[in-house]
C-alpha cells in the first residue's frame, strides 16, 4: 500500500472523529491536501478538473473540520507558510533535543488505527523518499497487544506535557487531551484477542531522557543472545566515539566475549557519481566494532533513486529474531544516549527465526553490495530532521486567537529576550506591528495579556514573527498561532458571500454535500445568463422565484436543517458549526434578512422562515444527541440560537405581514420558553 493510503478509512468504519499526528519536519499544504483530504473524505478536484479547493470544496472542508478534532504536535521549530486554523498545529518544546517521533492516531466512529514509522508529514517522506513504518488497525481482532498502545497513550501524553498552554482551559491543549481520553475510552472498550498474534511479539520503544528504545529489545526476544545484527540508518554519529553504532554492537557483545562467531552489517546510503561512489556515512563506521565483531558496511539497494529516510535494526540468534523500525537514526541522539535526546517513537516485533514473519520482517533492510573498494566516505550534510532554523525562546508561550480582532499572548518573564518586537505580516500587506519589550514592561510585564488586531481582517494570522537580539545577533522565528474557543473563527469570507437562495438550495438537495454545493452554484450562474444558447423556451424560463417553487425549496431545506441538527455531535464545537456556521439556522436566518428587501420578497416571507427555522432547532431531540456532552451547556447554546433567530426578527426592516407577524412572535414565545 502507498502511505497516504492508510489515511483512508476502511469499510464500516463510519464518520471520522479525530487526528492527532507527530512529526518534526511539516508541510502544512500537503498535510490538507493529501493527508486531511483522505480521512475527512474531501474531494479537491473541481467538475472542469481545476485543482484547488474551489468554494464548494471550501465548504466541504469547513463542514467536515467543524465535526473532527485535527491536531498536528509539531517540534517548536516549525514554521508553516499557511493552514486554516480550524485545525491545531502545537509547537512542542523538547529539552535542548528535537521533537522527532513520527507517529499518526486516526478515530472513526467505529474504527481507530496507528500509524508509527520515519516519514515525516511531507511530500518528500511520503512521495519521494525511501520510509518505512507500520499501519494497526485497533479492533477486537488486533494482533498487537493492549500494552503497547497503552505506552503509545502514556508517551503521547509526555510530549503534550512539552507543549505550552494549560489543560484546563479552552484552547489546543485541552483538545488534544480530548482526542487521547477518545482513543483511551475506546481502548478500553476492546477484548484483544492474544490469538491473534500468531507468534509475533510488540513492544513500544520510546526514545527521551528516560527511555533507550535498544531497552525494549529483551520485551521481544527469547532464548540466547543474538549473534548478528543489521542496522540501517541514513544518518550516523559522525564522532570519534560513534555511540549510536556501539550501542547497536552492545546486544551482540555476550556472545563475541564467549569467542563465539558474531557479524554486525551497517547499511548506508550510496550515491553514484561521475567521479566515482560516495558513502553518506563516517568512514569510521567500517572499524567502530573493533576485532571481536565481523564487521561490513554495505550500500542501500535501492530499486530507483528515492534518497533513504527509513531506519531500522535486525537481530537474529539461530532460534530468534527481532526488529526495530519508526523514527530513531542510529545515532546518540536518536538512541537516548545523549544528555539531551531527542523524542523518538519506534516499534520492536519479535518472532521464531524459522517463522514465516522472520522471512518477511528480514526483507525489510535490502542490503546491497558491501562497500570495500576505493569509495568516498561523506556524512550527509542534509537531514530532514535537523532543523537549521531559529528556536523561537521559550519565554513566548502560547499565542491564542480568542477574537476576531484580538490575539492572547502568554510569557514566561524570566525567558525573554532584552529586546524584542512581535508582529504579524497579512498577504500582500506592509508588516503590522502588534507588540515589542517597552510596550509590555510599560503593561507591568504580565504574565498574559491581550493584543489588538487590525480591524475587518479577510485572513487571520496563523503565525507571528518574532524578532529578537542576543549576543549582538538579530533573530526571527515564527510563534504559531491557534485558536482559543472553536467560536471565535469564522467561516472563510467566500462562504459569507453565499446567498441565501444558494444556502437554501444547497440544504434543500439531498446530493452529497459535494454535488449538492456545486449544482446550487451552477443554477444561479445558469439564471444569471438571460436566454444562454438554450433553443426551448420553455426550459429558458426560470420558474425559481414563483411561489410554489419558493415553498418548495424552503420546505425542503427546514427539513434539511433539522436532519443536519439531529445527528450525533462529538463535540461542543460541532454543535457550535451546526448552529452558527455557514448551513447553520443562525447564519441562514441573517442571509434570510438580508434578502427581505430584494424585489419580489413577498411581505413576512422572512419572518414565517425564521420562524420555521426556530420550530425546527426546537424540534430536534437534544436529549438523546448529548449524551456524551455536558446537558446544561448544550441548552444554554440552543437557547442562545434562538435568541439570536428572535433578534433578527426583531430587526427585520421590511414590509410585514400582520397575521404572519403575529405567528411567528408565538413561536418565537413558544420555542423561548
Amino acid at each position: 500500500m502507498k502511505m497516504l493510503d492508510h489515511w483512508l478509512s476502511k469499510d464500516g468504519a463510519g464518520q471520522p472523529l479525530a487526528c492527532l499526528a507527530t512529526t518534526f519536519t511539516f508541510d502544512a499544504d500537503f498535510f490538507a491536501e493529501d493527508c486531511l483530504s483522505r480521512f475527512l473524505s474531501i474531494s479537491t478536484r473541481d467538475p472542469d478538473g481545476a485543482t484547488g479547493l474551489d468554494i464548494a470544496g471550501m465548504l466541504e472542508e469547513e463542514e467536515r473540520l467543524a465535526e473532527t478534532q485535527v491536531c498536528v504536535l509539531v517540534d517548536r521549530s516549525c514554521r508553516p507558510d499557511a493552514r486554516n486554523l480550524r485545525w491545531d498545529l502545537l509547537p512542542v518544546r523538547v529539552p535542548h533535543g528535537l521533537l522527532h517521533a513520527k507517529v499518526v492516531l486516526l478515530i472513526w466512529e467505529r474504527s481507530m488505527r496507528v500509524v508509527i514509522g520515519s516519514a515525516n508529514l511531507t511530500r518528500a517522506g511520503y512521495r519521494h523518499q525511501v520510509e518505512l513504518g507500520m499501519a494497526i488497525d485497533v479492533d477486537d481482532d488486533c494482533a498487537v497487544p493492549k500494552a503497547v498502545f497503552e505506552d503509545l497513550l502514556r508517551e503521547l501524553r509526555g510530549i503534550l506535557a512539552l507543549a505550552p498552554g494549560a489543560l484546563d482551559r479552552a484552547g489546543p491543549k485541552q483538545r488534544v487531551e480530548r482526542i487521547l481520553q477518545r482513543f483511551e475510552s475506546r481502548l478500553s472498550s476492546l477484548s484483544f484477542k492474544p490469538s491473534a498474534s500468531q507468534g509475533l511479539k510488540f513492544a513500544l520503544a520510546a526514545g527521551s531522557r528516560d527511555s533507550r528504545p535498544l531497552d525494549r529489545l529483551g520485551d521481544v526476544w527469547s532464548g540466547s543472545p543474538p549473534q548478528t545484527v543489521v542496522a540501517m540508518s541514513p544518518f550516523w554519529d559522525d564522532t570519534p566515539d560513534m555511540a549510536g553504532a556501539k550501542e547497536v554492537l552492545e546486544r551482540l557483545a555476550k556472545r563475541a566475549s564467549t569467542g563465539a562467531r558474531t557479524r554486525a552489517t551497517f547499511v548506508v546510503p550510496v550515491d553514484t557519481t561521475a567521479v566515482g561512489t560516495i558513502v553518506r556515512a563516517p568512514a569510521q563506521l567500517r572499524s567502530v566494532a573493533g576485532s571481536r565483531i565481523q564487521t561490513r558496511v554495505a550500500g542501500f539497494a535501492a530499486q530507483d533513486d528515492r534518497r533513504l529516510h527509513a531506519k531500522c535494526i535486525q537481530y537474529q540468534s539461530a532460534a530468534w529474531f527481532a526488529v526495530m523500525f519508526g523514527s530513531s537514526n542510529i545515532t546518540a541522539k536518536g538512541l537516548g544516549l545523549d544528555r539531551a535526546p531527542h523524542r523518538e517513537l519506534n516499534l520492536w516485533l519479535g518472532c521464531r527465526a524459522d517463522s514465516p514473519h522472520a522471512k518477511q520482517l528480514a526483507a525489510l533492510i535490502p542490503v546491497g553490495e558491501e562497500l570495500d573498494g576505493e569509495v568516498s566516505f561523506e556524512s550527509a550534510s542534509d537531514d530532514e530532521d535537523e532543523s537549521a532554523l531559529v528556536d523561537l525562546p521559550d519565554g513566548f508561550e502560547e499565542a491564542l486567537l480568542m477574537r476576531r480582532d484580538c490575539i492572547e499572548l502568554s510569557f514566561r518573564p524570566d525567558r525573554l529576550p532584552e529586546i524584542w518586537t512581535l508582529g504579524w505580516t497579512p498577504p500582500g500587506q506592509a508588516r503590522v506591528h502588534l507588540l515589542d519589550a517597552t510596550a509590555w514592561r510599560g503593561h507591568g510585564q504580565p504574565v498574559c495579556m491581550e493584543v489588538s488586531l487590525p480591524p475587518n481582517l479577510e485572513v487571520l494570522p496563523f503565525l507571528l514573527d518574532v524578532d529578537w537580539t542576543a549576543a549582538g545577533e538579530s533573530n526571527r522565528a515564527g510563534w504559531i498561532v491557534n485558536i482559543g474557543p472553536e467560536a471565535v473563527l469564522p467561516p472563510p469570507s467566500e462562504l459569507t458571500g453565499l446567498s441565501s437562495d444558494v444556502l437554501l438550495a444547497i440544504l434543500a438537495s439531498t446530493r452529497p454535500l459535494r454535488e449538492a454545493i456545486e449544482r446550487a452554484l451552477r443554477a444561479k450562474s445558469t439564471r444569471k445568463k438571460p436566454g444562454g444558447d438554450e433553443l426551448d423556451p420553455l426550459k429558458r424560463f426560470d420558474d425559481s422565484g414563483l411561489l410554489i417553487q419558493r415553498v418548495r425549496r424552503a420546505s425542503a431545506a427546514l427539513w434539511g436543517i433539522e436532519r443536519r441538527l439531529s445527528g450525533r455531535c462529538s463535540s461542543l464545537d460541532a454543535l457550535e458549526w451546526r448552529l452558527a456556521g455557514t448551513l447553520g439556522p443562525e447564519h441562514v436566518a441573517r442571509k434570510l434578512a438580508d434578502a427581505a428587501s430584494c424585489d419580489g420578497a413577498l411581505a413576512g416571507e422572512a419572518q414565517f422562515l425564521i420562524g420555521e427555522l426556530a420550530l425546527t432547532v426546537h424540534r430536534v431531540p437534544w436529549r438523546t444527541l448529548i449524551v456524551d456532552l455536558p446537558e446544561q451547556v448544550v441548552h444554554r447554546r440552543i437557547a442562545q440560537t434562538l435568541g439570536v433567530l428572535k433578534g433578527i426578527v426583531d430587526g427585520l426592516n421590511t414590509t410585514r405581514h400582520p397575521a404572519i407577524d403575529s405567528y411567528t412572535q408565538n413561536v418565537l414565545r413558544e420555542v423561548g420558553a
